[in-house]
């Protein structure tokens, strides 16, 4: 028998719910909450079991706490179309990647549930540490309150085909990194584009395809 290398989550889960939500005119859709399901651990245990790609079902997934994937490596998260990640915290990040390598998540729409207006969140939407080889694809990372990607002391990076939005301090905050492709994103209403460290390194930095509008100056 061929291994099964790719794990798909939620499809018996989903059948036994009943309750569902009408969000921005689309289909109904299911809201999943921490007590009920953990993304987070269900990430962990596919890869600790040597699935190569985990697919979560189309769902709300109201999260209480940061997704936090530490030392993880060589695995795809991917949402189906229209799933949606959101933080009810919005001093925490939504989704942190701490000395990662070769993963790649696609497919969400990652926020807080209420982002705050202005700098009042303190949370950042994706928080890059110490990673190497990490793709963000196909995703929406919008209106944290602060912060879109948040990235430090990482390696071969890839943010592609994103929609970054109405992130109210920056889309990018860049402490440290070296090579960075933010590549066919659409990056529109965020008070700044790029906010950087001043003892900071950052090399290798390409953009190439993206639409590019309505942000704020670059700075310091």
């Amino acid at each position: 028998m061929i291994p099964v290398k790719c794990i798909w989550i939620l499809s018996v889960f989903f059948s036994m719910q009943a309750s569902a939500l009408a969000i921005e005119g689309e289909a109904e859709q299911l809201i999943i909450t921490e007590g009920e399901y953990d993304l987070e651990l269900e990430i962990l245990n596919a890869a600790a079991a040597g699935h190569d790609s985990v697919v979560f079902s189309r769902a709300t997934y109201l999260c209480e706490t940061t997704i936090n994937l530490s030392n993880l490596s060589n695995i795809d998260i991917i949402f189906e179309p229209g799933s949606r990640i959101l933080l009810d915290d919005t001093e925490k990040h939504v989704v942190q990647l701490q000395d990662c390598y070769n993963i790649q998540i696609s497919g969400g729409y990652f926020s807080h549930v209420e982002p705050e207006e202005f700098d009042y969140c303190q949370g950042s939407v994706f928080d890059l540490v110490r990673s190497n080889g990490i793709t963000i694809n196909i995703c929406e990372v919008r209106g944290c309150g602060k912060v879109g990607f948040f990235i430090t002391d990482c390696s071969n990076l890839a943010i592609t085909n994103c929609i970054i939005k109405d992130n109210t301090q920056t889309a990018f905050r860049i402490v440290s990194v070296d090579e960075l492709l933010i590549a066919d994103c659409v990056i529109s209403d965020n008070d700044h584009l790029f906010t950087f460290q001043d003892d900071g390194t950052i090399t290798r930095l390409r953009m190439v395809g993206n639409s590019i509008s309505n942000n704020g100056f670059t700075s310091n």
